[in-house]
């Protein structure tokens, strides 16, 4: 029998895996067991990414790439390599799983058909709900319907435990990830943001719409057709991600924080890159890093529909510390998910009006 652990990315492999379901999360997700109803079969501990070890692949090719696709582009958070990797394998009959806005407008993993592309687009900043994806995933793996499984390097650690066999029909993206806050913190933050004439349908953390690449805009779409956006310093949520101050604790001790890689593909934003053919001034430049032989199929499909470039180690390395090192735990932690509605209601109101005199005071002074 597994216990409970810091350390638990909640990928809900052991819950998934558990023939008696006796294995639950509660609402600060920590995983909980029914021993009465436990039978010591020992399969969540085979399914456990805390002690079960893992193979890597060291990435043999790096590009510096994005979409050619402007307005798929424009739609994404980077350079709509993730967007255009969804496209392309649905058109070629691949069952695919990403992260999507539920009708809470709370990120879950889920499949993704044509009609619904467009709710898988863009950085979702939160932990998705993985729900009883690894299930439906092998469901499909055993048909022998090709699969392509797009989430976090916990996430697909999760589902190869959970499958315990290399399906050659079986295609995992990982995405670089910053740390990841619970989806409890993000409930606490629309709460925050609703009203009772109106709420929030849609959550944009990289609006491109309103920004160019890297400006780091938010934007808000309400019940009632309303648009709220912004740059990120002026929202309570957005700033504390950004600083990496409300994570879940796994985050801050991730094992897959390293150039070697759990997926076949590895994507994210290539950062402070000086390109030498691409255009600089495209609406985001993607790093895609090809792991393995897999991974060089994915790549086959999609590079055809792209404008890239060779990148390398140093300059990927420099462009994130997703490859690196997980983010250092700050002094300034603090977790929302044990406090009331109000009190999180207070300091984010408190935050924001902060900040929002701060940008009047500049306004003043710089138009002197």
């Amino acid at each position: 029998m597994i216990t409970p652990d810091s350390n638990c990315t909640t990928c809900k492999a052991c819950i998934q895996i558990c023939p008696k379901k006796c294995i639950g999360i509660d609402e600060f997700n920590k995983i909980s067991i029914n021993s009465t109803s436990c039978i010591n079969c020992g399969a969540c501990e085979r399914v456990c990414q805390i002690t079960r070890p893992l193979t890597y692949f060291t990435p043999s090719m790096i590009y510096a790439a994005y979409n050619k696709n402007q307005q798929e582009l424009i739609r994404s958070s980077s350079g709509g390599i993730g967007g255009l990797l969804i496209r392309i394998c649905l058109y070629s009959n691949f069952k695919v799983f990403s992260a999507s806005y539920n009708d809470d407008t709370l990120p879950v993993i889920q499949e993704v058909i044509p009609s619904n592309i467009e709710k898988a687009l863009k950085s979702k900043y939160c932990y998705a709900d993985i729900n009883d994806s690894y299930i439906k995933c092998r469901n499909y793996l055993k048909k022998g319907e090709k699969v392509l499984f797009i989430a976090l390097p916990c996430q697909i650690g999760g589902l190869r435990l959970f499958l315990n066999k290399n399906y050659e029909n079986l295609f995992c993206v990982d995405l670089f990830c910053h740390g990841a806050p619970s989806a409890a913190e993000l409930q606490m933050h629309l709460n925050y943001k609703n009203s009772k004439k109106k709420k929030v349908v849609d959550v944009q953390f990289r609006d491109k719409s309103v920004s160019k690449w890297g400006d780091y805009c938010f934007g808000y779409r309400y019940s009632d057709g309303s648009i709220s956006v912004g740059p990120a310093l002026c929202d309570y949520y957005f700033s504390n991600f950004i600083k990496g101050t409300f994570f879940r604790e796994c985050c801050y001790k991730c094992k897959y924080a390293k150039f070697e890689r759990i997926g076949d593909v590895s994507i994210g934003d290539y950062w402070h890159i000086t390109p030498k053919h691409l255009d600089a001034s495209t609406n985001g430049i993607s790093a895609v890093l090809i792991n393995n032989e897999k991974g060089k199929v994915l790549w086959q499909l999609i590079s055809k529909y792209c404008e890239y470039e060779e990148g390398t180690k140093k300059s990927v390395e420099y462009a994130t510390h997703a490859v690196l090192h997980p983010m250092k735990r700050p002094d300034t932690y603090m977790s929302h998910i044990k406090k009331t509605q109000e009190e999180y209601n207070q300091m984010a109101k408190k935050y924001e009006r902060t900040i929002k005199q701060m940008f009047r005071l500049l306004r003043f002074k710089f138009s002197k």
